[in-house]
């Protein structure tokens, strides 16, 4: 499926808002890049049990990224 997009005004595009992050938030960010980053070596040794923190980890790391674009977007 695709989307078209239609400029009313071709001339005049707007630039999208930038938020900025406070200190708390582009730390979350930052833990959760390099958690990222890692994830797909940590998970090629990982057993059974450590599979299952690395996923409760993960789920750590969304929460907080969710609960940042909450605060950033209302």
């Amino acid at each position: 499926m695709s989307a078209t997009v239609v400029h009313l005004h071709p001339g005049r595009q707007a630039e999208p808002a930038k938020v900025a992050l406070g200190p708390g938030a582009a730390l979350d960010l930052d833990q959760a890049e390099l958690f990222l980053l890692s994830l797909d070596a940590e998970m090629l040794t990982a057993d059974g049990p450590r599979a299952a923190y690395l996923l409760g980890l993960a789920e750590g790391h969304l929460a907080n990224l969710v609960g940042r674009l909450r605060e950033v977007t209302r």
